[in-house]
């Protein structure tokens, strides 16, 4: 299943009012919503486009931590602690997003606490996703792991509900796939060598071909 589309999980009062309290904004690919360790201004919620999420080691080395898509939220964490930015979110794909400013979002907690619960709840989902990520390091396979990642990336795409064959264009390479999952890139490279004998799916430069994303949702949950 795609993820939910967090103002589709609001009731129409509490959704009519965080719209109002926001404003659209859009960018295009290639520019930076936010850098690691801006203020935490406001809250977004992406209303389409793709947006990447990088953090930058001690070692200066840019690390994949996500890629976000409609429906999704970004900057929680910061509005709701008053932390800077703790990862830069560079466009991927032209975006929209809805932002509301803290302060207007301090101002809906108090008369539509929803909102709040709503929020904290996105929070705790990515919680657990963190917490999956980590035990997937040592407990699920390298098949497992990428196939996660990719369905990750299918789940913010318009083709998140499609059961026949589809294209995508892949924004990130397979080092940061790699990255992404926990994997080294020679393991990330068997690990798309199994999906692709297994006739799962095809890659070319920049895009990738999914003939069973059944069996790759299946994968993702159990490996080969």
């Amino acid at each position: 299943m795609a993820r939910s589309d967090f103002l589709e999980t609001l009731d129409p009062g509490a959704r009519a009012a965080f719209e109002a309290g926001g404003v659209e904004r859009t960018l295009e690919a290639g520019r930076y919503l936010c850098l690691e360790g801006d203020p935490s201004h406001s809250l977004y919620v992406i209303r389409s486009g793709l947006l990447r999420v990088d953090r930058t080691t001690r070692a200066g080395r840019v690390v994949l931590l996500a890629l976000l898509g409609p429906g999704d939220l970004f900057g929680e964490l910061g509005v709701l602690d008053g932390t800077p930015r703790s990862a830069s979110a560079l466009v991927v794909e032209d975006l929209r997003v809805l932002a509301v400013p803290a302060a207007e979002l301090t101002a809906m907690y108090r008369t539509d606490p929803e909102i709040l619960v709503t929020i904290t709840g996105r929070v705790v989902i990515r919680l657990r996703e963190l917490t999956d990520q980590l035990m997937e390091s040592g407990q699920r396979s390298i098949v497992a792991r990428v196939a996660a990642r990719l369905v990750a990336y299918v789940d913010r795409t318009e083709h998140a509900e499609t059961t026949g064959p589809f294209s995508l264009r892949m924004p990130i390479s397979q080092r940061e796939l790699a990255e992404w999952a926990g994997l080294s890139r020679e393991g990330t490279g068997k690990a798309l060598r199994i999906l692709r004998e297994e006739g799962v799916l095809s890659t070319g430069r920049q895009r990738i071909e999914v003939h069973r994303i059944d069996l790759l949702r299946a994968m993702a949950r159990d490996g080969p």
